[in-house]
C-alpha cells in the first residue's frame, strides 16, 4: 500500500496464497529430509531445529509465535522458543546471526521508509541490526536510489521477494478511543507511529 510501488510480478502474487504446511512438508521430503522417532525431520545427522527469539512485551508477537511453533511441529521442525526483554534482544541482534538462530520483533520500515527500506536491508543499512547482506539486493537498492523512474523499485521489491531478509508477520491494527471533544486525532497518529501532538486540541 500503495500498489504504486509494486511491480507487475508482485501485483500478481498479492492475491496468491503461499501458505501451505503440507506443500513445504512436501518440499522438506523431496530434499532428503526424512522423519526420525520424535517426529522431527532429520538429514544427515542434524535435526530440523532452531530457536525463535521473541520479545516479551508484546502479547500478540508472543501468540504468533505459538501458533509458527505449532504450525512447524505439524510438519516436523522443531522450534523451541525463547522470551527475552526487548532490551536484550537488541543486543544480540548486533551479533549478526552469530548468537542467535531466528528473532521476531516489531519494527517499521525505518529509518528509510517504504517502499525502499534500505536501512532496513543494505548492508551498510543503519537499521540493518541483523547484518543481512546480499549482493543482488544492494545492487537494486543502488538502482532505486539513482535510476528515475519505478523499474529500480520494481527490481528491488522482486529480489527482496526472492532472497528473503524478512518474514512479515500479520499484525493487528490499532484501535484509538478518544472522547468527542477532542479533535485533530487522525492528524496526530500516522502509520510509522509518530506522534504530532501540536494538531490536537479540545472543544467545549
Amino acid at each position: 500500500v500503495p500498489g504504486t510501488y509494486l511491480s507487475p510480478a508482485a501485483r500478481s502474487a498479492a492475491s496468491a496464497s503461499h501458505f501451505d504446511l503440507a506443500k513445504a512438508k512436501a518440499l522438506l521430503l523431496s530434499d532428503g529430509w526424512a522423519l526420525d522417532s520424535g517426529k522431527v525431520l532429520e538429514k544427515g545427522g542434524k535435526k530440523l531445529a532452531f530457536t525463535l527469539t521473541v520479545g516479551s512485551e508484546s502479547q500478540t508477537n508472543l501468540r504468533q509465535a505459538e501458533i509458527l511453533q505449532q504450525d512447524m511441529a505439524s510438519i516436523g521442525v522443531q522450534l523451541s522458543l525463547s522470551i527475552t526483554p526487548f532490551s536484550v534482544i537488541l543486543p544480540l541482534l548486533g551479533g549478526k546471526g552469530a548468537n542467535w538462530d531466528a528473532i521476531y520483533i516489531g519494527w517499521i520500515y525505518y529509518p528509510n521508509f517504504y517502499p525502499l527500506g534500505d536501512g532496513l536491508f543494505g548492508t551498510q543499512g543503519g537499521a540493518n541490526f541483523g547484518g543481512f547482506s546480499d549482493p543482488s539486493l544492494d545492487a537494486t537498492i543502488t538502482e532505486s536510489q539513482t535510476v528515475p523512474g519505478y523499474k529500480g523499485i520494481y527490481d528491488y521489491g522482486d529480489v527482496a521477494a526472492k532472497v528473503v531478509p524478512a518474514l512479515f508477520m500479520d499484525y493487528p491494527e490499532t484501535i484509538i478511543k478518544y472522547q468527542p471533544k477532542v479533535h485533530g486525532v487522525e492528524q496526530n497518529f500516522n502509520p510509522v507511529y509518530a506522534d504530532a501532538p501540536e494538531y490536537l486540541w479540545l472543544s467545549q
